[in-house]
């Protein structure tokens, strides 16, 4: 099409450029920081937001030299600055002349008022904090897939402690859907009963990056867990909300992973010291023993183990005696219960009735209890302690 301007990227960009630092030689910008990064060179690059829009911005070395504050995320401030275009990428930014603090960030109030809240709730408490286990067969990691922090953490778990499972739930670790997405891992991590400790990780951004885990309901979640939980969210400078809820706070996930394995790196170090201190001990022992049988005469060790003979004669002797008394108490009692236990027969005894003047009746071999058992003329045999008798029955029964 005829009429239409033609330009290639550098062209357009730097009239873009040109256009802009015209436009706005000189402003001033009033916003919060985030994403704050201090480079090596002494420059400084960040984000200036507010709640609808985010602009890139830098404060080289120089001008931050004369700061009487050290800035950072969360901080409020007003920068004087020239508007241009950082042409390698395309991106418009801000030059900062210079920076005051104009008060605090929004968003890090805010989080401020909920840390006081959960504080005073007593959700931060040392006393709920629980110690992790110190050999874990099985590990929970609440992170996402495809972040830089699951490579870490599995590349030193894999190397320090192989035998141990760990079990990876998918998680999205940034944006609006991030703290349903926790909040969903954690829900199904302590449903099971195979974990020993969880471990909730993401690689460093900025506050707002890093929002989800200051999220209420997360931090909530993450005090109130089954399991014990380990958070590696972000970089040493970086904190949320859940690594005061959490039991065990690390600075990075890579740091969290050394944690939970330090045992098990330092175990075959522990078992070698101990053998270590047994060898020792041993040794030791026998030489001292080597010394003592080395300061005695031949009399010295007769006299030793005649000593030694005879107090185990004394024991026997004892043994003896005391073996010789249980038994003839045991004797004595079983007498005792003989003499009893006869008594009891003989006064039962039908022979020892008899010998009281009783006599037993028999007829046709049937013993009689009863006198209307017989009739008159009966043949009966009449049994008495010293032998029987053959009787007839002539008289009636006789009423008593």
């Amino acid at each position: 099409m005829t009429g239409i301007p033609r330009y290639n990227v550098s062209e357009l960009t730097y009239l873009i450029k040109n256009q802009l630092e015209d436009s706005f030689p000189v402003v001033r910008v009033q916003g919060e920081i985030s994403n704050f990064r201090p480079a090596a060179s002494g420059h400084c690059y960040f984000n200036l937001k507010d709640k609808d829009a985010v602009i890139s911005a830098v404060l080289f070395r120089q001008q931050r030299q004369l700061l009487t504050f050290k800035p950072g995320d969360g901080q409020s401030v007003a920068v004087i600055a020239r508007v241009t275009v950082y042409a390698q990428r395309g991106n418009y930014q801000l030059i900062c002349e210079s920076m005051e603090e104009t008060g605090r960030g929004d968003l890090l109030y805010q989080l401020e008022q909920l840390k006081m809240k959960l504080q005073g709730e007593g959700l931060f408490d040392s006393k709920f904090k629980r110690p992790l286990p110190l050999y874990p067969s099985c590990i929970g990691v609440v992170t996402s897939l495809r972040g830089a922090a699951l490579q870490d953490i599995l590349q030193i778990l894999q190397r320090r402690m192989s035998s141990c499972r760990i079990l990876i739930k998918d998680t999205v670790v940034q944006g609006d859907s991030s703290a349903r997405s926790v909040l969903k891992s954690l829900e199904v991590l302590n449903q099971r009963d195979d974990i020993d400790l969880i471990i909730l990780a993401r690689g460093g951004g900025s506050l707002e990056d890093l929002l989800s885990f200051s999220d209420e309901a997360v931090v909530r979640a993450v005090a109130a867990s089954r399991h014990p939980i380990i958070s590696g969210i972000g970089h040493e400078i970086d904190f949320s909300l859940s690594d005061f809820a959490a039991d065990m706070r690390a600075a990075t996930p890579s740091a969290a992973a050394e944690i939970v394995s330090q045992r098990s790196v330092e175990a075959p170090a522990k078992v070698k010291q101990i053998k270590s201190q047994l060898l020792q001990g041993m040794k030791h022992s026998l030489e001292k023993q080597k010394w003592k049988l080395s300061r005695c005469s031949k009399e010295d060790l007769e006299t030793s183990l005649l000593q030694q003979i005879s107090m185990q004669q004394q024991s026997i002797d004892l043994w003896k005696m005391e073996t010789k008394r249980v038994l003839q108490d045991r004797i004595s009692q079983i007498r005792h219960m003989n003499r009893v236990n006869k008594e009891v027969l003989e006064a039962s005894s039908p022979h020892y009735i008899l010998s009281r003047g009783y006599a037993l009746v028999r007829k046709d071999g049937n013993l009689i209890s009863q006198a209307n058992q017989l009739t008159q003329g009966d043949h009966v045999h009449l049994q008495f302690t010293d032998g029987q008798i053959s009787a007839v029955i002539e008289g009636d029964k006789i009423e008593i």
